[in-house]
C-alpha cells in the first residue's frame, strides 16, 4: 500500500469530464461564505460596541471556512481540468481564470480604496497600488485596512499558478505533500518565519488535499 501511495501522481484519470453545475460544492461555498462573513462582522463589532467581547468560536471559524475554501477550490480545478496539459489547454485554463477573478477583484480593490480614502483621508502608496494590482498584498506588503481579507486572493492566485506546474511535471503526491509538510513544519525552527510565505504553502497543502480528491474520486 506504501508504494502504490508512494507511485500515486499528480495526473489525470478522465480525459473527457464536462462537468455541470454542483448544487453540493456551491452550497458548500456558501455555507464557507456565510460562515467568513459571520466571523467578520462578529470580530469588528467592538469597534462598534464598547465593552463588547466577541466569542473566541466565532473568531476561528472563519479561518476554518477559508480553508475550506482552500479545499473546495483545488477541488474544482481538479473537476474541470482533467485533460492531460496541453497549450489548448492552457490558454483555455488561463481564459477561464481570468473572466472568473480579475474583473470582479480589481472592481473590490478600487472600492476598497475609495472607502479608506473616505475614511481616513489617506492614499495609499504606490507600491501598495503595485502590490495590490499584482495579487501580492499579504506578501510582500500589508493589506489595505479597508479590506484585510483580500490576503485569501492573493493566495489563490500563488495556487492556481502551482498547478500549472504540477499540470506539467505531474509529480508524486506522496512527496509533494510530504515535502510542503516538512518546509512548514522545520522551517519556523532554523528561523525562517516569514508569516505570508508558511502560510502560502500551509494553505497549498489544503489546496491540494481537494485537487487530490478531484483527480483520484472525482
Amino acid at each position: 500500500m506504501l508504494k502504490r501511495l508512494y507511485n500515486t501522481r499528480f495526473s489525470p484519470t478522465i480525459t473527457n469530464i464536462a462537468p455541470g453545475f454542483d448544487y453540493e460544492i456551491e452550497g458548500l461555498r456558501g455555507l464557507a461564505a456565510l460562515l467568513v462573513f459571520v466571523s467578520h462582522v462578529v470580530g469588528n463589532t467592538p469597534n462598534l460596541l464598547t465593552g463588547f467581547e466577541p466569542p473566541e468560536t466565532f473568531l476561528k471559524v472563519g479561518h476554518s471556512a477559508v480553508l475550506c475554501f482552500f479545499v473546495l477550490s483545488g477541488y474544482v480545478i481538479g473537476l474541470t481540468n482533467k485533460h492531460e496539459f496541453s497549450w489548448d489547454q492552457l490558454r483555455s485554463y488561463f481564459r477561464r481564470r481570468i473572466v472568473r477573478i480579475l474583473p470582479i477583484y480589481y472592481f473590490v480593490v478600487i472600492a476598497s480604496i475609495i472607502i479608506l480614502i473616505m475614511i481616513s483621508g489617506l492614499w495609499p502608496s504606490p507600491g501598495s497600488f503595485i502590490c495590490h494590482a499584482t495579487f501580492l498584498q499579504g506578501i510582500t506588503c500589508p493589506l489595505l485596512a479597508s479590506n484585510t481579507p483580500l490576503w485569501s486572493l492573493s493566495y489563490e492566485l500563488l495556487y492556481y499558478l502551482f498547478f500549472i506546474i504540477i499540470w506539467v511535471a505531474r509529480p508524486g503526491v506522496l512527496i509533494t505533500c510530504s515535502t510542503l509538510l516538512i518546509m512548514v513544519s522545520v522551517l519556523p525552527l532554523v528561523g525562517f518565519t516569514h508569516i505570508g510565505f508558511l502560510s502560502v504553502l500551509t494553505g497549498f497543502l489544503f489546496w491540494l488535499g481537494g485537487l487530490i480528491i478531484a483527480l483520484k474520486f472525482g
